[in-house]
C-alpha cells in the first residue's frame, strides 16, 4: 500500500506535534484531589514515573488506579488522556480528554490534545473545532499561531 505525499507529510507533521505537546507537559502536576490508595505514589509521582521512563507502567498502573477511585479527577484523565496519545491509542484519548473537558470546560490543554487526537484518526472536522476551542482560550500569541497552522493544515488536506 503506498501513501500519498500528502499522507506522508501530515503524518510527520502530526509525529512532530506530538512531540513538541509532550515535551511541553508541565514537569510538576498542580495541586490534586487525588483519592489517596495503599501505595503511597500519587498523580505526580505516577507522571514523572511515565515520563522519565523510568517504570512507566508502574506510573500508568497508578494513574488509572486514581482515576477509578475518583472518576471526577480531572488530573487522572487529562494524564490518562496525553499518555494515550503516546501510545497511539487515540480513541481511548479523546474518551479520556472529552470526559476531562466534561468535568471542566476551562481545562484548557484538553482541547489541544483532543484536537491532535482527532485530527490522528481522520476527524477533521472535530479536530478543527478542538483547535478553535483551544485558540480561543489562550492568550498566547506563538502558541494561537501554531494553532492556526494546524488547523490551516486540516482544510487544505
Amino acid at each position: 500500500m503506498r501513501f500519498s505525499t500528502k499522507s506522508q507529510i501530515f503524518a510527520v507533521a502530526f509525529s512532530i506535534a506530538l512531540v513538541v505537546l509532550l515535551y511541553l507537559l508541565p514537569n510538576k502536576v498542580a495541586n490534586t484531589t487525588a483519592v489517596e490508595s495503599n501505595s503511597p505514589l500519587g498523580i505526580e509521582d505516577a507522571v514523572e514515573l511515565v515520563k522519565n521512563g523510568s517504570d512507566p507502567m508502574k506510573g500508568i498502573l497508578k494513574l488509572r488506579e486514581i482515576a477509578e477511585e475518583d472518576p471526577e479527577n480531572v488530573e487522572a484523565q487529562f494524564y490518562l488522556g496525553i499518555f494515550s496519545v503516546q501510545s497511539g491509542q487515540l480513541e481511548k484519548a479523546i474518551t479520556r480528554l472529552t470526559k476531562v473537558l466534561e468535568l471542566d470546560p476551562e481545562y484548557t490543554e484538553a482541547y489541544l490534545y483532543l484536537g491532535h487526537s482527532y485530527s490522528g484518526i481522520g476527524n477533521k472536522e472535530l479536530a478543527i473545532e478542538s483547535f478553535e476551542e483551544f485558540k480561543a482560550s489562550i492568550s498566547d500569541e506563538k502558541r494561537i499561531e501554531e494553532v492556526e497552522i494546524h488547523i490551516k493544515e486540516l482544510k487544505n488536506n
